[in-house]
């Protein structure tokens, strides 16, 4: 008997017999036969998913490992996953024929995934199914920016009111200040980078703008971080007295201080310093270097002014007058002065002093016999003898004594016969 497919069958037998009397009937017999075919077996397990890209703004890729079935029956994939929330499992794609599915643009929703998948049959018959994958790597999805970097530039040099100084330059730099975490209370893709240390040279108001980046490629908000940069000492003017100074005197030269642009001078800004007032000529007054601070500790450079100190004259003595001075040609004129105090005889400044007749030029005065220049300590007068021509009968002119120190003084006189 040859069994054709699958199934149950019942059976028949009879059977002649034969003996030494003759031939006879045994009883038939019946029984039921089961025909089977081979057994069906499950896939094998699909290996487990890995992602194209974690972290991951989304849109990626999971791949895995392919299962097989030793019946050479066909099959699909059936994917699932679940976020950090504690979500159970649930479906993503079913009947996926690749052992590959893509996420589009902006899927999955953000948190922290975990896929598995599992082979199905796809016969008619009772289909058999493959366990489940072991779960994959967490997948981080974060479409959130981190949050704004941190920023500083260290210690200021000088903050007043709104406005923080720094001195010479500035070096800002940013550094993480964390990531929010996802919708499903996981931990975000956490920052990579952020904006390199930016330095300010230029004097006055500098500006850093700074960003970062998490490890999915989100940019945070900018910070802005901004003060002042103060490269410049403050200047410093002086003011000496524009007239000149009497030789002995109390005199003083001025001074203020300016930082333009700057943090502003530290303490005073204006002042004076006493001037050296004991000897005759020309004389410069200096303010030191580093007498005024800026606010951030930049010292001033020395400053100067010019200034002159000249003898203490009062005018001259009679017989000499402020006035026109009459006197007869060819006389002795004595020339009376005070310098307030002996200041020695070299006062009188050479080819000094002269006399212009009105309309001419001026010539050198003469002494009268061996008179010359003389001081008396008691009137504490210096007197100059000047002899006169009696050729400037009925002239006229002036008289100039011109003194070390630069000074000129004039008298006015006529002559009568």
């Amino acid at each position: 008997m040859e069994a054709r497919g699958t199934g149950t069958a019942t059976i028949t037998l009879g059977q002649l017999g034969q003996h030494a009397q003759g031939s006879f009937n045994v009883a038939p017999a019946t029984f039921t036969v089961v025909v089977t075919g081979p057994s069906n077996t499950a896939p094998s397990t699909p290996g487990a998913p890995t992602a194209s890209a974690n972290p991951t703004q989304g849109g990626f890729t999971l791949n895995w490992a392919a299962s097989s079935d030793a019946e050479g029956d066909a099959f699909t994939y059936t994917l699932e996953g679940k976020d950090s929330s504690g979500m159970a499992w649930a479906q993503v794609a079913e009947k996926i024929s690749g052992t590959s599915y893509n996420f589009g643009a902006g899927a999955p929703a953000e948190g922290t995934w975990t896929y598995r998948v599992k082979a199905v049959e796809t016969g008619a018959s009772s289909a058999l199914s493959s366990d489940w994958s072991a779960s994959s790597t967490p997948v981080v999805v974060d479409r959130s920016g981190p949050n704004a970097p941190l920023a500083s530039a260290g210690e200021p040099a000088y903050v007043g009111g709104d406005k923080s100084w720094w001195k010479d330059s500035a070096t800002v730099t940013f550094s993480d200040n964390g990531d929010p975490s996802l919708p499903d209370r996981s931990s975000g893709s956490g920052v990579l980078r952020w904006t390199e240390p930016q330095t300010f040279l230029a004097q006055g108001l500098f500006t850093a703008l700074g960003t970062a980046t998490d490890a999915a490629g989100n940019e945070s908000d900018e910070t802005v971080f901004s003060g002042y940069v103060d490269t410049e000492a403050p200047t410093v003017t002086m003011s000496c007295p524009t007239d000149p100074v009497v030789l002995g005197s109390t005199s003083t030269a001025d001074w203020s201080a300016t930082d333009e642009g700057g943090s502003g001078v530290a303490g005073t800004d204006s002042g004076s310093v006493a001037i050296d007032t004991s000897a005759i000529g020309s004389h410069t007054a200096t303010l030191d270097a580093g007498a005024v601070r800026d606010n951030v500790g930049h010292e001033s450079v020395a400053a100067t002014c010019e200034y002159k100190v000249v003898f203490d004259f009062s005018g001259f003595f009679r017989p000499v007058i402020d006035g026109l001075n009459v006197v007869k040609a060819g006389s002795a004129v004595p020339i009376k002065f005070s310098l307030h105090g002996d200041q020695g005889l070299d006062i009188i400044a050479a080819g000094s002093p002269t006399f212009t007749m009105t309309g001419a030029a001026a010539v050198k005065t003469v002494t009268s016999g061996q008179s010359s220049l003389s001081y008396d300590p008691t009137t504490d007068q210096y007197t100059y003898v000047w002899k006169t021509d009696k050729a400037w009968a009925g002239k006229s002119g002036t008289f100039t004594l011109k003194l070390v120190d630069g000074t000129e003084h004039t008298a006015q006189f006529s002559f009568t016969k």
